[in-house]
């Protein structure tokens, strides 16, 4: 079998030789495809890593407006889908107890479909209700704002927040959402 150049390929080391990598008649042939995704995958996570935390710490976040950091994750989330989702999943986990980093993620998916985002995306907005930071909470109520899914009423009328701003905020998204 002979591999077409790939658009990514940028880097040869993935490769032996790309005309003979696998063979067809190679017994290890699912092995070594296997191996080659593996090793795909991670060259191309670890370079989405170092670019999104670059171009994070190089960001300015506002809300309302469009960063760098935010249009590489649309062109990440349209080219590599669930990887890149696993992959900012990651980062959010990995980073949970640094306060830019969390409230630069949820910046970035107030602008996104909440359904390109989906399941990870929920599920990094519920972890981030349990921060310490005011700022990363306040991120995560207008998150849900900005995704204008009613479907998430039910989850935010059971939230409760201990700063009277943040509650009132909250009730008003509420608010807003059973209005759609």
């Amino acid at each position: 079998m002979i591999l077409p150049k790939l658009a990514f390929e940028e880097d040869s080391s993935l490769f032996s030789d790309r005309d003979t990598f696998v063979s067809e008649s190679s017994t290890n042939f699912k092995d070594e495809v296997k191996t080659f995704i593996e090793k795909f995958e991670k060259k191309e996570k670890d370079n989405f890593i170092s670019q999104f935390k670059h171009l994070i710490d190089e960001s300015d976040f506002e809300y309302g407006f469009s960063s760098p950091a935010e249009e590489y994750v649309k062109e990440s989330l349209k080219k590599f889908g669930p990887f890149a989702r696993e992959w900012i999943n990651e980062i959010f986990i990995k980073n949970f107890d640094n306060e830019h980093i969390i409230s630069s993620i949820l910046k970035i998916l107030m602008h996104l479909d909440y359904g390109a985002l989906e399941p990870q995306g929920i599920t990094m907005l519920l972890a981030a209700l349990t921060h310490k930071s005011a700022t990363v909470r306040e991120d995560v109520i207008r998150t849900f704002e900005n995704w204008e899914n009613p479907e998430y009423i039910s989850i935010l009328k059971n939230l409760k927040c201990e700063e009277p701003r943040l509650q009132t905020m909250l009730d008003e998204v509420i608010e807003y959402l059973e209005s759609l």
